[in-house]
């Protein structure tokens, strides 16, 4: 603490005189031996007795500083004859909450301390006229959120610019609401002043804080008010002390841009605040009170007009009995801030009272009333109505995730997959769609989007915060909202009853993060069978962090109500969810490049987004997060990467050392808080109740750190019921300051850990995993190595941690600890640390690992065989089939276990052995039978499987038979309007067109069609798969102009949907390129097999099948048009593609031969044309039989060849 810290605060409470303080203050930059700058009350009070001491040197004649109250009255008498004439007046007639300080501030002879009383004096003009404006509000017979909303944010701890803001927004809606003002003066001078086109500006220099949250001097105009809160904030805002001449000249400055809007407030002669204390009444006008004739009110505090006519004051205004507070005390008190559990109050003379008894009450009661409106009756519940209320929450919900930094505007990166499906799903008879994502995958940033995107195309959609819900239930909650009767029905308000195409979203952000989830999963599944199938639908997300955690969201009779695009089971809630991850790679990249085109000045670092693959592929993983990302590039921008092997990059120790140390401190408490209570969400009260917070919370300068987290987002403010909560809004920052807790705080061992994973505590939990990774990255293995040994439940939570031990010292090192005395427990480590690496491309590493490892893995157990398997895989041809050999393919694991047997047919798969897949796909149906039993999903999934590979093979029948065997179990379990029944269909269609079966494949064509119409609308991809299977038949048919309707139907879903660069709409492309050949309009058909080829190529790559049909097909058109070079050369590059994936007799080989005979037909090479012709007739007479059409087609070719 400065000396002139100290000296001021002397001044103001009349310790020492004016002379004694310009005595004091020669030399004002010595220190008083005192560092903390919030300091106790005893280091105070010992600062004071070292001012004594000086004080006693300065003035000899000095020997205490105590007030002499006869001196001081006679100095302030003669200081008072200074007060001009015109100040005088202003006195008489300004409120006593604005005249008292104002007096005192004219009579002050110091100019230092003047200064600071005019600054006190304004904050009193601000609260007069902001709680003249609360009254008015709260007196109306108006209830708006957004003005309540308001209250919190500027008034609950306001600064000066805040008051200004509650004033600005509260009056804005008063006049739009056409209220009858008590004091229609009010609205008057304040538009003279400060909205209106004609006011006042004054042109200087303004301080401003950026983005960034620096202050900057701006050469602007402003108004009155506006130049006298600059002037608070830029010289008396940042706890400095001013000389004498500086003083002088601010004085000078300020004083008459203040003296004018003090004489604007003439019309106050007309408004007085009395108060009746003590059986007497007082007039509270003018710099001293005068006691009146009794007049009576129903409260002890109003103001009055000079009609009689009064508006309550309380509880904005009290009188000092209500705090226990005498009339020698103080004569009045005003509102001071608020935290839902007390209210602080602060009269004119500079006492302080804080109260949590019946004012709160009161005015917590207020504040509830301001919310709760007269609910609309069903008939008076119009649809423009509805559209209005909707429109009105949902801006609302906006503003409170903008600022509290949930979402930030202008920057969001599409989530198409997820996107795709939210809106596939309109149409159909579904009512939820549950979203579970996890930690920064963006799930409020993606609601917000949809519902945009909702809007749209003329959808209605109210988005819940479920975290913020009023009410303790889902209905009322809505009914709230939409201020509709919570005891009817919803279903009753027609207006809410829509139709299956233009259904009425509800967005639910956070189902866990409320106070009871299982209410509002009950609720959501009541309200929805309330309602006709399709009409409500419900968008559900929530944090999960494995599917095991959606399990508890029982969904028994309520499967079907579920939207799932998932075949296998439903019957518990993990099989029907949707996933949300991070953004993918792609939409990661184009989050990048928006921030730093949009903000190059603080968000463009000195590499770009690929550098980091080859730096350190894995904070990929890390900035997967939109506010994540943001942070990242402001921490580096402007800087390079470290050299390779030099220097981490850590995002949370990095960002955390560019805040200010007096931040860090505030960010340290708040984290150690919110470990103590297992939540980041802060009683504000309680920390004003905390020694070490409350100096932070209280701190009135301008950027304090508490104001500028506050500013910045990095601290979010929010209130449920009437309660004021802080939180730290980066939970990534949080739980890296909480591991640096543990590590410098604490003693932590395994016992302790094991107690805190035990309290399924999130917060806990990722704070042990943060210290676990500082001390891997300090190599210290010792208590990650014990945690391993300790057992599966605290084997889980070392993983992440030697994740980054391997990373920063390599596999050998890794397996050298791991298996320095190895168990069961080491080998499931190694398998889980090997999927964290997989999942971060550390291809290297994973290779290191498992090549490491090989030599002592014995493949024994389950997760050796899966480290096997995975070696396997990484190996190259010889070796793989050296080291197959040592798997014991007896072993009774590979008989039994599900996973197991389905990587052993991976491994025949890679290896185009596909008798040997398919028999271990028939060991998986024995296994599901013999667990689940013949009639289970599982059993039906793995027929499905089975007909599929059957199908791939050519051979039809037996593909079609499984397939029946799956559509009949499905039937049994689902009835037959379930979406794997459409599936089933689908497949069986396409099974009797392999077979030229044409008639029996539409039959199955339109039985999925249909279903899926019914379960999807017209507009999912499913319904584009039937559209398209359909036309291909109906083609094979002749009925071309048919066929084309259908593929465009698709089409145009499939473009809508995914865009162009996606495979299904390759394969539209190349389907109706089949249908123009035909028709003979080879040019044309060229164009599209091309546009399916380039497709093809980008995303599935030159070597791939279905590549090499387009190849084949492109090759055959060249053939119609002559052209038998380029025939030649995409029909032959199609034939060893092929036969690099199938057998030499599959009908699509055979299908190229039929493409090379026919060319070599054309160029008169008849002996080249038999050669082909015969092998194709051999594989369709084989695959297909001798009366297939294509059959008899090619033997007739032969005929007419050979005569």
């Amino acid at each position: 603490m400065t000396k002139d810290t100290i000296v001021k605060r002397l001044l103001e409470s009349n310790y020492i005189t004016s002379e004694e303080a310009d005595l004091l203050l020669i030399g004002a930059n010595q220190k008083i031996e005192i560092e903390d700058k919030y300091v106790k009350k005893e280091e105070f009070v010992k600062a004071i007795n070292e001012i004594k001491e000086l004080v006693a040197l300065i003035v000899p004649n000095s020997t205490s500083i105590v007030p002499n109250s006869t001196s001081e009255k006679k100095h302030i008498q003669s200081l008072e004859n200074k007060i001009s004439k015109e100040d005088e007046e202003l006195i008489s007639f300004l409120p006593y909450l604005i005249a008292f300080p104002l007096e005192k501030t004219l009579s002050e002879e110091h100019a230092w301390t003047k200064i600071n009383l005019l600054k006190d004096t304004l904050l009193n003009y601000l609260k007069f006229l902001g709680l003249l404006t609360a009254s008015e509000f709260f007196n109306s017979p108006f209830k708006d959120k957004n003005i309540i909303a308001s209250f919190y944010k500027n008034l609950s701890h306001p600064s000066f610019g805040s008051w200004n803001a509650f004033i600005r927004e509260t009056l804005q809606f008063l006049i739009e609401s056409n209220h009858e003002f008590f004091c229609p003066e009010l609205t008057e001078y304040y538009k003279k002043v400060e909205t209106g086109k004609k006011r006042k500006l004054y042109s200087g220099e303004i301080e401003i804080i950026d983005s960034t949250g620096d202050i900057q001097l701006k050469k602007q105009q402003a108004t009155g008010i506006g130049m006298l809160i600059n002037f608070r904030n830029r010289y008396l805002g940042h706890g400095l002390t001013l000389d004498k001449d500086t003083s002088h000249k601010l004085w000078g400055q300020y004083y008459p841009i203040f003296q004018q809007l003090l004489a604007g407030l003439e019309w106050c002669k007309n408004y007085s605040i009395f108060k009746n204390e003590g059986k007497n009444t007082w007039k509270l006008q003018g710099a001293k009170i005068n006691q009146v004739e009794v007049l009576k009110a129903k409260d002890n505090i109003w103001l009055q007009n000079k009609s009689g006519e009064v508006i309550n004051l309380v509880p904005f205004f009290i009188v000092p009995g209500e705090v226990a507070l005498s009339e020698e005390d103080t004569k009045l008190l005003t509102y001071e801030s608020y935290t839902g559990k007390s209210i602080k109050f602060f009269s004119p003379e500079g006492i302080d009272k804080t109260t949590s008894g019946r004012i709160l009450e009161r005015l917590n009661m207020l504040i509830r009333n301001k919310q709760e409106e007269n609910p609309y009756s069903p008939v008076d519940f119009t649809k423009d109505l509805f559209k209005d209320r909707i429109a009105k929450e949902n801006q609302f919900v906006m503003q409170t995730l903008l600022d509290e930094r949930k979402v930030i505007k202008g920057i969001y990166q599409n989530r198409e997959e997820i996107e795709v499906k939210l809106r596939s799903w309109i149409g159909g008879l579904a009512n939820v769609f549950f979203i579970a994502a996890e930690a920064g995958s963006g799930k409020t940033n993606l609601l917000v989007e949809i519902q945009r995107q909702y809007k749209e195309r003329g959808f209605d959609s109210l988005l819940i915060r479920a975290c913020r819900m009023a009410k303790n239930n889902l209905k009322d909650e809505i009914c709230y909202l939409l201020n509709i009767d919570s005891k009817r029905d919803l279903s009753d308000y027609k207006n809410l009853t829509q139709t299956k195409e233009e259904p009425i979203f509800i967005l639910i952000d956070g189902i866990n993060e409320s106070h009871d989830e299982q209410k509002i999963w009950g609720d959501i599944k009541e309200i929805s069978k309330s309602f006709e199938p399709g009409l409500i639908k419900f968008v559900v997300t929530c944090r999960v962090n494995s599917k095991n955690d959606l399990d508890r969201f029982n969904i028994i009779s309520f499967e079907n109500n579920i939207y799932s695009e998932n075949n296998e089971d439903t019957k518990q809630l993990s099989d029907t969810a949707f996933w949300l991850t991070p953004l993918n790679m792609i939409e990661l990249e184009g989050a990048w490049n928006t921030y730093i085109t949009k903000n190059k000045k603080t968000t463009n670092p000195q590499f770009k987004f690929k550098d980091i693959a080859d730096y350190d592929r894995s904070l990929y993983e890390k900035i997967k997060n939109p506010l994540i990302l943001r942070i990242f590039l402001e921490t580096y921008h402007n800087k390079p990467l470290p050299k390779k092997g030099k220097k981490k990059l850590k995002i949370w120790r990095d960002w955390l050392s560019s805040f200010k140390e007096e931040e860090k401190n505030l960010l340290k408490l708040l984290s150690r808080k919110v470990w103590e209570i297992d939540s980041n969400e802060l009683e504000l009260e309680e920390l004003l109740q905390d020694d070490e917070l409350e100096p932070f919370i209280t701190d009135n300068k301008v950027n304090a750190p508490y104001s500028r987290l506050l500013t910045l987002g990095w601290l979010s403010r929010f209130t449920k019921g009437n309660t004021i909560y802080i939180s730290l809004t980066v939970e990534g920052l949080l739980f890296y300051m909480l591991g640096l807790f543990l590590e410098n705080d604490l003693k932590v061992d395994v016992k302790i850990i094991e107690q805190w994973i035990g309290q399924k505590s999130v917060i806990k939990k990722s704070a042990i995993e943060s210290y676990l990774i500082e001390c891997a990255e300090k190599n210290d293995i010792s208590l990650i190595s014990e945690l391993i040994d300790h057992g599966e439940h605290t084997l889980e939570i070392a993983i992440p941690s030697l994740v980054e031990f391997t990373k920063t010292f390599g596999g050998k090192k890794t397996l050298d600890a791991l298996f320095d005395n190895p168990t069961e427990l080491d080998w499931l480590a190694l398998k889980k640390l090997v999927d964290g690496l997989d999942k971060l491309e550390l291809k290297q590493l994973t290779k290191e690992l498992l090549i490491g490892s090989k030599e002592i893995n014995r493949l024994e157990i389950e997760n050796q065989f899966i480290l096997g398997f995975k070696t396997l895989e990484i190996l190259n041809k010889n070796d793989k089939e050296t080291y197959f050999k040592k798997f014991n393919l007896k072993n009774k694991l590979l008989k039994s276990n599900y996973f197991l047997i389905k990587s052993l047919a991976n491994y025949y798969r890679d290896s185009a052995k596909y008798e040997e897949a398919l028999d271990c796909y028939k060991k998986l149906l024995l296994i599901t039978k013999k667990q689940f039993g013949y009639r289970d999903v599982k059993t039906a999934l793995v027929y499905t499987l089975i007909g599929i590979i059957y199908r791939k093979k050519a051979n039809y029948d037996e593909s079609i038979k499984y397939y029946q065997k799956s559509l009949e179990i499905r039937i049994s379990l689902y009835g037959q309007n379930h979406k794997s029944i459409a599936e089933n269909y689908g497949n069986l269609g396409l099974a009797w067109r392999s077979k030229g079966e044409y008639d029996k494949a539409i039959d199955f064509y339109e039985k999925a069609l249909n279903l899926k119409l019914k379960l999807f609308g017209d507009q999912h991809n499913s319904t584009a798969l039937t559209y398209s299977g359909l036309g291909g038949v109906i083609g094979e048919k002749g009925e071309k102009d048919k066929c084309i309707e259908y593929y465009e139907k698709a089409l145009a879903i499939r473009l809508k949907i995914f865009g162009e660069q996606h495979t299904s709409v390759s394969t539209i492309y190349n389907n109706i390129g089949f249908e123009l050949r035909k028709d003979e309009k080879y040019e044309k058909c060229i164009e599209y097999f091309l546009k399916s080829l380039d497709i093809c190529i980008t995303l599935r790559g030159e070597n791939h099948p279905v590549t090499a049909v387009s190849y084949n097909n492109i090759g055959a058109a060249y053939g119609k048009l002559k052209n038998y070079k380029n025939a030649l050369i995409n029909c032959e590059k199609s034939l060893t593609i092929k036969l690099k994936s199938y057998d030499e007799d599959h009908p699509s080989v055979g299908k190229t031969y039929e493409n090379l005979g026919d060319i070599y037909k054309g160029k008169k090479d008849i002996s080249k044309a038999i050669e082909y012709y015969q092998k194709a007739f051999n594989i369709f007479k084989l695959k297909m039989g001798d009366k297939h059409e294509r059959t008899r087609l090619i033997e007739n070719y032969l005929k007419e060849l050979n005569s």
